[in-house]
């Protein structure tokens, strides 16, 4: 437990100083008032995820070794787009059907574009798609 801490903390205060040194200062600030926890006994498959307020970081985060700027900056944007709020919201309007489906669905488009968004951002450390999605919103990929 206290290894996963020491490393949760580690790679948020590595992640705050690489968007600040990396031209990111507002992405930086909104880490830094993003409550942060950890999630020792998790058994999820990805490493970190949110409830649409807070950053959870699962022992899988350590299987993301060079790339946990990008992995917390992933789940800080389903925060700032409100992803949580949205899905509920289309299951609300999607009601007829499956809700883990709908949940399915909404997260895979809400990926697209996030990813898409950081790809963009990051264009100097990853390569930028061909045709992005961030200008699309995730009911129209939906």
């Amino acid at each position: 437990m206290d290894d996963l801490y020491k490393l949760g903390r580690a790679v948020y205060e590595q992640s705050v100083e690489s968007l600040l040194i990396g031209g990111l200062p507002i992405l930086a600030e909104m880490l830094k008032k993003t409550e942060v926890f950890i999630v020792p006994d998790c058994e999820s498959p990805a490493p970190a995820w949110t409830d649409g307020k807070a950053i959870f970081l699962t022992p899988r985060v350590a299987d993301f070794k060079g790339t946990e700027l990008y992995v917390l900056s992933h789940v800080l944007l389903h925060i700032v787009f409100d992803h949580v709020g949205m899905t509920k919201e289309l299951k609300r309007m999607f009601s007829d059907l499956d809700p883990q489906l709908v949940s399915m669905v909404s997260n895979i488009a809400a990926d697209a574009v996030v990813n898409d968004i950081l790809d963009y951002m990051f264009a100097d450390r990853l390569p930028v798609p061909e045709k992005p999605f961030y200008m699309s919103t995730v009911e129209e990929i939906y």
